[in-house]
């Protein structure tokens, strides 16, 4: 018995000393990496929630939210200050990622996300003192109701009084003075905001506030896509308290009355999608794995304990639902896994996240090892090294704990009773409990006791939650942290005492209680009598300090936070009170102002008036209109500040002026900049060569016109409707551009750039429009209007230029394929020549073939110079060839009544020139000639001579060669004569020429360092003279019957690649007519296969550039890398990529242009095979790498 008892007593010692306590609300949300510091978009002016204060630093109701916000997360924050309008678009252009707080609304939820709730308000109407009242259950037909534009209460006016006139206004000030100026009866706004903001411009007497219309939560917003950013927030408001919310509000709105969390301590700041989570699921399946008494146990069928009533609980709180169901501990987490349960109860196990969500944990159980009495007590469960301890199967707990313990071996069981009765009859050595567990069965039990702890710190016990619940893991966190602790104490006592009550010793504890209640009541009811008697003598009193204290504490509070400064003086100008803002205000503490009051009042003008309406006051006993006033800081700087006053009256005389001033220096100054900007902005739009306009976006009333535009239109239209005077419409036109300039919030928008031609100046105009605020507040339009008649007119000559221009694309597009087929011509006609005797007639014939081909060449040369895709190639040359040559070309195109004759000089000069070029200006000029002779006979003669230029060409001092062209036309206009140099100048008819001939005349002639004159007359013809410098350089006279193949002997072996079939047999056989052993292929990489079999059997290779499979370039870089040395021929009929520089980059020897002459291509195989045969050769031995 004596050990019964001492056992007895050690269990209600530890009982006692347990310490259970419900879990505190800590954060931790592990966070993603998100980029900081975080930038938090602020209204500016819309305190107490968000304002600047005088050190225009962020100050707030909802700053002090956010700098808590960042405490708890750890996150940097930094706050981006602006209007109301602005901090939605910092949000939308990225400079802001957070807005501090709004209400949500439906157009925002089209692209902002909102998180929980962080404040509530009251919105009220607000209209003048005197006013007729407004019904808020009146459909208020016609009243014109001031909001704040693009905020929610604009949307919910539409709404909710769709008969209403809705007035919007992007200043809160202006609002505010349309409504006293009856221009509007009243604006909706929050209360506690607008009532600071109406405070602050000392209009606070003016105002009535109507019943509140709605009352809505503020959110942070952010963007709807930046979903973890939202997640952030929610877990940093998450672990703020409700209760530090109340005390950051308490700073800000003093007035119980009008605190959002003055009796809302325990709400939970539910997001919507919680919200609408826990409607979408009406039942919440909590399984309870067999009995675990007093956590839970089952009792005639129905679930009890702590667990259950602490759930009980939570739905109190949050709205759930819970069903309880018995399930089988072992299968627990297969339950939760596949979704046939969504809950349960348990401790947090690390390596389980992957089936379950742990909630913020209801409570601490601390752990001990049972046995039976015959077992000794232990320090802990390590000196049961060795016995078997009985565990439940599926508690994950046991298996946590005895994973440190190795030697220990188990016992498992499918409950707890069965681990009770497996250590009583023997089949275990001990059993693991929670204390609170253990001491609520032990009486049972008598043969078993506690032996000692499990050597570990209490484990948190809460409730596992599936994986694929998270919203119900935040649901239950948010209402466990809210919570109050002696709720959850009470349930903890409720089943603590039920444990103990068994073993108390009544009788005792019955016999003292009556002695003692004897004691007390008598006691009790002397003070009750005594103190009925004080009750009622100091209710009254406390009743009337209470109020006095209420009202006090009020205004202290008003005149401390306000942005005001109060005052109040004699009628002889001395300061009775001056409340702490003066130290902002002028720099001085409250005490040293007073007697400097009268100092302190400028000698400006406006003064004098101020002076004077404060003398009337005194006079009159009346209230005064409001006044400006100048005062000097203490700094020597002076301020302007705006004062209200009334007059103290008692027994009908005067006794003290009280007042309050707001310094409103800053907005007279923004008032002048702002006036100054406007001038300045006008100034700038009058000196702008286009015409400018201003006129408002709902009447077209034309606010402001440019001086060009008045000088456009003839006179000002200042005033009147901008589609009567600029259109000549009877209505706004059918393509204004107003709708365009504004976003769905009738915020202004990108530049709306159009055209078109005014239908009264007859001009073409392109036109960009803006809606920007005006002076007065309202959205305009501004037009900026540029003349673009002559660009019409250019167009259209621009689009005659693209036909030629599509001419030169074609001609480069097919330059190639044009000279891969010239070159076979070329080749194989240069063949039979060879194998002909030079005697044969048709020697002759192949010569005709072998220069019609090259003037072929010679042509694609000048269409792709013309299209600017290949430039010309200077080089000395004598005229007199290249004349004849086109003379014959030309004798087959003139009509054959013109007589076409040359006169050209003997000696042998020379100039520098592209012969293909001399071509274009002979074509051009006597296609011109021709074209301008209408008689039956004409004549164009082509004349060369030496002959030096006018003195008014201005050329350098030198011989030069006059090439001239002369017709008996009718000749040209004297009216354009002096533009025929211009391109798209023409005489001719439509279809018989494009202007652009004697352009491109010129700019060769330019190109050429030389001059052009024209002489005409009427009736009686023209003629071009072209002057070119004589140049000294070498040339070489090119004499046909050379062009002849030479045999030599030689065994050198060529690689030739090419894709046309009759390219490869042509190089085949000329060079092997030249001694050459050649391999031909048309397959690019079949040559390279073959080059790597054997590197050292090839001495020279000669590739075309386009290929299908592998281009020359590429094929060159991959032989030059299997033999660096081998000289290397590209040729091509025409490519953009390679020319001779660029092939002198990539190592390759030789770059050849298509056509060539065969003897072109052998003379430059000789050359290299040469040139090779000189340089030093690899070394014996050496083998080449093969890739």
């Amino acid at each position: 018995m004596r050990y019964r008892i001492l056992f007895l007593t050690v269990l209600i010692l530890l009982i006692l000393s347990l310490q259970i306590e419900a879990t505190e609300n800590t954060f931790a949300e592990t966070f993603q990496t998100f980029p900081e510091p975080l930038s938090i978009a602020i209204d500016t002016d819309y305190a107490p929630l968000t304002r600047m204060d005088v050190d225009g630093k962020p100050a707030g109701l909802f700053i002090d939210i956010w700098k808590l916000w960042s405490k708890k997360t750890g996150k940097e924050i930094v706050f981006i200050p602006g209007k109301w309008k602005e901090t939605l678009s910092y949000l939308k252009n990225g400079q802001a990622r957070i807005h501090s707080g709004l209400f949500h609304s439906d157009s925002r939820s089209q692209w902002m996300s909102f998180s929980q709730p962080l404040f509530g308000v009251g919105a009220y109407f607000f209209y003048p003192f005197n006013s007729t009242k407004i019904d808020i259950s009146d459909k208020l037909s016609g009243i014109k109701i001031g909001v704040t534009k693009g905020s929610f209460q604009e949307e919910y006016i539409k709404i909710r009084y769709p008969e209403a006139v809705v007035v919007p206004f992007t200043n809160r000030e202006t609002m505010i003075r349309s409504v006293l100026s009856q221009k509007t009866d009243c604006f909706l706004a929050e209360g506690p905001a607008m009532a600071s903001i109406i405070n602050r411009f000392g209009m606070s007497g003016h105002f009535t506030l109507s019943p509140q219309v709605f009352n809505r939560t503020f959110h942070a917003g952010v963007l709807k896509q930046n979903t973890q950013l939202l997640r952030i927030v929610d877990n940093g408001f998450n672990a703020i308290s409700n209760s530090e919310l109340a005390e950051i509000e308490k700073r800000w709105i003093s007035d119980p009355e009008k605190q959002y969390y003055r009796n809302d301590a325990g709400k939970i700041r539910l997001t919507d999608i919680e919200t609408a989570w826990i409607s979408d699921h009406p039942k919440i399946r909590v399984g309870f794995p067999s009995d675990f008494p007093p956590f839970f146990y089952n009792e005639d069928g129905v679930l009890k304990g702590i667990s259950p009533d602490h759930l009980k609980l939570i739905s109190t709180y949050s709205g759930l639902k819970f069903d309880f169901i018995t399930i089988p501990a072992k299968k627990l987490y297969t339950l939760l896994r596949n979704g046939a349960i969504d809950m349960s109860v348990g401790f947090e196990i690390s390596g389980s996240e992957n089936v379950t969500l742990n909630t913020l944990s209801s409570m601490k159980i601390s752990f001990v090892v049972v046995g039976r009495n015959d077992m000794p007590v232990v320090s802990g469960i390590s000196a049961m090294k060795g016995k078997t301890i009985a565990i439940v199967q599926g508690i994950e707990i046991y298996n946590k704990i005895l994973k440190e313990y190795p030697t220990l071996q188990t016992y498992p069981v499918n409950s707890f009773k069965e681990a009770i009765d497996a250590v009583v009859s023997k089949k275990a050595d001990a059993l693991m409990g929670g204390l609170l567990m253990v001491g609520h069965l032990l009486h049972k039990y008598p043969s078993l006791k506690i032996l000692g702890p499990v050597d570990m710190p209490p484990e948190p016990y809460g409730y596992l939650v599936g994986n694929a619940l998270p919203e119900l893991v935040s649901i239950m966190d948010k209402t466990i942290s809210i919570i109050p602790k002696e709720d959850v104490d009470a349930i903890i006592q409720k089943w603590f005492t039920v444990q103990i009550e068994q073993k108390i010793n009544w009788t005792v504890i019955l016999k003292w209680v009556g002695t003692l209640s004897i004691v007390f009541t008598i006691i009790i009811l002397l003070l009750y009598h005594w103190n009925k008697k004080l009750t009622l003598e100091i209710k009254e009193r406390r009743q009337a300090e209470n109020a006095l204290k209420i009202s006090e504490s009020r205004l202290k509070n008003i005149i401390e936070h306000s942005t005001n400064l109060f005052y109040s003086h004699t009628s002889d100008h001395k300061a009775t009170f001056v409340s702490p803002q003066v130290s902002q205000y002028l720099g001085y503490e409250p005490e040293e102002v007073r007697n400097l009051w009268t100092d302190l009042i400028t000698d400006h003008p406006m003064n004098a008036k101020a002076i004077e309406l404060t003398q009337e006051a005194i006079r009159t006993g009346k209230r005064q209109p409001t006044y400006e006033l100048e005062m000097r800081h203490k700094n020597g700087r002076k301020i302007i500040v705006e004062v209200r006053e009334a007059p103290l009256v008692e027994n009908g005389s005067v006794t003290a002026i009280v007042g309050s001033l707001v310094d409103i220096t800053e907005r007279k100054q923004a008032e002048d900049a702002l006036r100054a900007s406007h001038e300045r902005f006008l100034t700038v739009l009058d000196s702008i060569d286009a015409t400018i306009y201003v006129a408002d976006m709902d009447t077209y009333e034309i606010l402001f016109m440019n001086k060009y535009m008045v000088n456009s239109f003839g006179r000002d239209f200042t005033g009147e409707t901008c589609w009567k005077v600029f259109r000549g419409e009877t209505q706004p036109c059918s393509f204004c551009t107003n709708d365009k300039l504004v976003d769905e919030n009738g915020r202004p928008d990108d530049v709306c750039v159009w055209q078109d031609r005014n239908p009264l100046t007859g001009k073409w105009y392109i036109n960009h429009d803006r809606a920007i605020e005006w002076t007065d507040g309202r959205l305009v339009r501004i037009q900026i209007a540029t003349d673009i008649t002559e660009l019409k007119e250019m167009e259209k000559k621009y689009q005659q230029s693209q036909k030629m221009e599509s001419i030169g694309q074609l001609a480069g597009g097919i330059a190639h394929d044009f000279n891969n087929i010239l070159y076979p011509i070329i080749g194989f006609t240069q063949l039979s020549q060879d194998e002909l005797p030079k005697d044969h007639p048709v020697q002759e014939n192949l010569t005709d073939i072998l220069d019609g081909a090259k003037r072929a060449g010679d042509l694609v040369k000048r269409i792709l110079h013309f299209s600017r895709q290949k430039e010309p190639e200077l080089k000395p040359t004598i005229l007199q060839p290249v004349i004849k040559e086109t003379l014959k070309l030309l004798r087959a195109t003139i009509p054959a009544n013109i007589n076409l004759t040359s006169d050209l000089y003997d000696d042998q000069d020379a100039v520098l020139c592209d012969d293909s070029e001399i071509h274009e200006i002979l074509l051009n000029l006597c296609t011109n000639a021709y074209h301008a002779i209408t008689e039956d006979q004409g004549e164009i003669i082509i004349g060369l001579e030496k002959r030096n230029p006018p003195h008014e060409f201005d050329l350098p001092k030198g011989e030069y060669l006059c090439l001239s062209v002369k017709d008996n036309g009718i000749g040209i206009p004297e009216s354009i004569k002096d533009k025929i140099f211009e391109p798209y100048v023409t005489t001719k008819e439509v279809g018989k020429g494009s202007g652009l001939g004697l352009s491109v005349v010129y700019g060769i002639v330019q190109n050429f360092n030389g001059g052009i004159s024209v002489e005409s007359g009427h009736k009686t013809g023209t003629i071009f003279k072209i002057y070119l410098p004589i140049t000294d350089q070498a040339f070489d006279i090119e004499k046909k019957d050379s062009i002849r193949l030479s045999r030599k002997a030689g065994n050198e072996h060529i690689l030739l690649v090419d894709d046309e079939e009759s390219i490869v047999k042509l190089g085949v056989q000329a060079l092997k007519n030249n001694g050459y052993r050649v391999t031909g292929l048309q397959d690019s990489t079949e040559a390279l296969n073959l080059f790597k079999v054997n590197p050292d059997d090839f001495d020279l290779v000669i590739t075309d550039m386009a290929m299908p499979k592998m281009i020359g370039t590429e094929l060159s870089q991959k032989i030059l890398e299997i033999r660096p040395d081998i000289p290397i021929i590209i040729c091509s009929g025409y490519s953009e990529n390679l020319n001779k520089e660029k092939a002198k980059d990539l190592k390759v020897s030789k770059f050849l242009d298509k056509p060539l002459l065969l003897t072109d291509l052998v003379k430059n195989v000789n050359e290299l095979l040469e040139k090779q045969k000189t340089s030093i050769k690899p070394m014996i031995g050496i083998k080449h790498s093969k890739i």
